[in-house]
């Protein structure tokens, strides 16, 4: 029988000092946010999931068609299989994380207190939501030695009825749909979040949704300063059958360092685990990427249900960051806080995964336990998939260092819980006798795209003087979102009569995209008795479909790199104007 699982903790965060890239960040959320009048997105990776009305709430939260952040987020990039971007000691990490602690059980359902498991509570705020004053505990104004965080004395929507997870961290985090700001909470000092009270926590940072994961700004909710909404396990996900980005990882301890995409000072004893009396050496570092080093037909031949499938595979595809301390003997993965359907009066998804999966049960049935440290590896062992584990470079997190063969794009199959988790691409063809036999396939593509503008000279100038330009720049750089360089005036060029060159400026970006085909089986593809599609014309179909859906998320990426191209363009144009060129 399974242990019973433990709940994961952080120390007290020390002051952080952010590095340049935050202000970049910054500068380019100030940009696109500029006159936007429609709601900020996360990335949406799959067909249809937007709910009716095109926003999330409590009983419609997203699934694994959606996932918090851009594509060029650390939590999104996708690797190698075994990638060879790997530390030279990754083999001692992993023998020292093993060796320190086993992975901790991940649970589901409403408990014996009716208020469920999991971490982090996520909740989809709307323009109708009420408004709420936050109030940090730790931010200078109220008495708190920890700093000043623009997030002290803010006024944010929440759901009514809110509440924080029931762990130690007493997480709590909001997603506003309408701003594209995620907001974070730590040690939340209310039991449940009303309409034009205070929500009262001890420190909580923000972050874009549709940004990198890093938090802006000087608050932060986890040891990392990274997002604790990156990485968390969704039952949703569970439920349709893929995970498609990195895990949030909590280690017992560190080695006293920090690498990317953590936002902490590169030495940081806060988190070693010198502090706990323990050797540093070979101890993981805050913001490590472990990698699992099995491939995708490795995963799929396992004698194991489809969900340890599934989260093996978004280990081996995308990783686990250490974002956390586990504040315990255990190292763990962070899932989805139960309480934040439960406050609201919603049923709770992972009730239903654990019967679809069909997890052990504890406190009469209302607790389902996926205990991990028994999930068995290729050798059929118990736990052994943990020694398959591997540790890559950090510029691996910060893509300073490029993979040396072209990294997979294509979206993976989804294993459904409960379902059988082949490892087959496609859809397969209705048993049907419909006229057509229409399945669908996927395809993504990977395009870069440079843009130019020009900033037109004025007609003349006299020397010495000044002259005013008036760019003709203005463009839409998202939906809703059209950013134009105002005029300025500069230092004339040359002597008299004589025109300044213009500005011309050009920038390059790569965007992937991923489209979707039916297939489509003619009739005469069709045996004549069982009106199924013979294996000749649905391989055939199937090909036609995966071309058009190609071509379809080659044009979406190329759309989508020129807009990207030319985001960056304008941004040097508006730098370069404000400097007088």
């Amino acid at each position: 029988m399974a242990a019973a699982p433990t709940t994961h903790r952080r120390t007290v965060p020390a002051r952080i000092s952010r590095p340049l890239r935050v202000a970049a960040l910054v500068a380019a959320t100030a940009l696109s946010g500029l006159g936007a009048t429609s709601s900020a997105q996360a990335e949406v990776i799959r067909p249809n999931c937007a709910p009716a009305g095109g926003l999330y709430s409590a009983s419609a939260h997203p699934g694994a068609c959606w996932r918090p952040f851009a594509a060029t987020s650390p939590f999104n990039r996708r690797m190698l299989p075994n990638d060879p971007r790997v530390l030279p000691n990754s083999a001692a990490i992993v023998d020292r994380l093993n060796a320190m602690a086993p992975v901790g059980d991940m649970s589901f359902g409403t408990g014996d207190t009716g208020t469920g498991y999991g971490e982090k509570a996520i909740y989809f705020a709307r323009p109708t939501d009420p408004t709420v004053k936050v109030k940090l505990l730790e931010d200078n104004r109220n008495g708190g030695t920890w700093g000043s965080s623009e997030l002290n004395g803010m006024t944010i929507r929440v759901p009514d009825g809110a509440a924080p997870s029931q762990g130690v961290d007493k997480h709590l985090i909001v997603i506003d749909q309408e701003s594209g700001w995620n907001y974070e909470f730590w040690e939340v000092k209310v039991t449940t979040v009303k309409g034009g009270t205070t929500l009262t926590a001890t420190w909580g940072g923000r972050t874009r949704i549709d940004g990198n994961g890093e938090t802006v700004g000087s608050g932060t909710a986890s040891a990392s300063g990274l997002s604790v909404m990156g990485g968390i396990v969704r039952p949703e996900e569970l439920l349709d059958g893929d995970i498609p980005h990195a895990l949030f990882m909590a280690v017992p301890c560190t080695d006293g360092k920090s690498v990317a995409p953590s936002l902490r000072p590169e030495n940081d004893p806060e988190s070693a685990c010198a502090k706990l009396g323990l050797s540093n050496t070979n101890a993981p570092s805050l913001g490590a990427r472990f990698q699992l080093g099995y491939s995708d037909e490795q995963i799929a031949a396992l004698k194991v249900p489809a969900h340890d499938k599934v989260i093996l595979r978004a280990m081996a595809h995308y990783g686990l960051i250490v974002m956390d301390l586990s504040g315990g003997k255990e190292w763990g993965i962070g899932n989805e806080a139960s309480l934040d359907r439960l406050s609201l009066g919603q049923k709770d998804p992972g009730v239903e995964f654990g019967k679809k999966s069909g997890l052990p049960t504890w406190d009469g049935g209302k607790q389902y336990l996926w205990a991990l440290r028994n999930t068995p590896g290729i050798d059929g062992k118990a736990g052994s998939w943990v020694k398959a584990l591997r540790v890559l470079k950090p510029c691996v997190n910060d893509g300073s260092c490029a993979p040396p063969t072209a990294v997979p794009t294509a979206l993976d199959p989804l294993w459904p819980a409960g379902g059988d988790a082949s490892n087959t691409a496609t859809t397969p063809a209705p048993s049907g006798s419909g006229s057509t036999g229409s399945s669908t396939v996927s395809a993504s593509a990977t395009v870069t795209a440079s843009v130019t503008i020009t900033a037109p000279a004025p007609t003349a100038t006299t020397p010495g003087g000044t002259t005013t330009v008036t760019p003709a720049v203005s463009a839409t750089v998202v939906p809703g979102v059209t950013v134009s360089i105002p005029a300025v005036t500069v230092p004339s060029a040359g002597g008299s009569g004589s025109t300044p060159a213009p500005a011309t400026i050009t920038a390059t970006a790569t965007a992937t995209a991923t489209a979707t085909a039916p297939v489509k089986v003619p009739a005469s593809g069709k045996h004549p008795k069982t009106k199924k599609p013979t294996k000749k014309a649905l391989k055939q179909a199937r090909a036609k479909a995966r071309a058009k859906a190609k071509a379809k998320a080659r044009d979406k990426a190329k759309a989508k790199a020129k807009a990207l191209a030319r985001s960056k363009a304008l941004t040097r144009a508006q730098s370069l104007h404000e400097q007088g060129r």
